[in-house]
């Protein structure tokens, strides 16, 4: 006798989830599609239903509808992933904070807010570090991370993901995942170190950024965050910084 299945609700946010669990499975695993295929049909015991090559190509880059039935075949090969469905809870995270935080709104106060962050705030940028200035020496800014927002659905708030850089920018040292809201005239985002579950914390105000002789809308502010342990001083339980995020480079494109 089969056993029931828990019913899985396919909307935009979990085929995304899906479709980025297979990529790192094909990148972490050096196989490319029909491999995946492959492996795709295997797993699906005992019935090894087939997901078509074509099918499966368009859902990997998210260029047509696929239905249903074939995203479950892929639900199903990711599901016991240690790293299938991270982020699956940013959206629990970014209603509450955004119901805490902001009022009740009327949906053409609700529209206006979704307008404005999808006007000025989303798409990805590069989070830069000014140098102090207390420093005589003529420093310069230095790129720490690389940051993007996305929508989550019909919400007056985004979703935030943050890639903190190594001793290289090619060397990931920490990923952060969390929400973004406005309450005027202040940009907040609430971050998790995904590695270590501490929090991250951003309040920027929209400006125009000067960077390397040219001007961009961007924003610039202060962050915060918990100093590693192997770091601490008695007085320093908090790490605060000034930061710029410059939208990247396609970003302006399109702006």
């Amino acid at each position: 006798m089969n056993e029931a299945r828990e019913p899985i609700h396919l909307d935009d946010a979990e085929r995304d989830r899906i479709r980025r669990t297979l990529r790192r499975y094909m990148i972490e695993h050096h196989i490319g599609t029909p491999t995946l295929q492959g492996q795709i049909i295997d797993a699906d015991e005992p019935r090894h239903r087939e997901i078509p090559l074509s099918t499966l190509q368009r859902f990997l880059t998210g260029s047509h509808r696929t239905s249903d039935h074939h995203v479950l075949l892929c639900h199903d090969f990711v599901k016991e992933l240690p790293y299938y469905g991270e982020g699956k809870d940013i959206a629990f995270f970014g209603k509450a904070v955004s119901a805490f935080f902001q009022p009740q709104q009327d949906s053409d106060a609700r529209a206006e807010v979704i307008a404005m962050l999808e006007r000025d705030v989303l798409g990805s940028y590069e989070a830069f570090r000014p140098p102090p200035k207390d420093n005589p020496m003529p420093l310069w800014d230095m790129h720490i991370s690389n940051i993007s927002f996305t929508p989550s659905g019909d919400s007056p708030w985004l979703e935030v993901r943050e890639t903190v850089d190594g001793m290289s920018r090619r060397e990931t040292r920490h990923k952060f995942e969390g929400a973004a809201l406005y309450a005027a005239p202040y940009l907040h985002i609430f971050l998790r170190d995904l590695f270590t579950r501490q929090p991250r914390l951003f309040t920027l105000e929209k400006k125009t950024i000067t960077y390397e002789q040219d001007e961009y809308e961007g924003f610039e502010g202060r962050g915060q965050d918990a100093t590693p342990r192997q770091r601490m001083r008695s007085s320093s339980l908090v790490n605060f910084f000034e930061v710029k995020l410059v939208p990247k480079a396609e970003e302006v494109a399109l702006r």
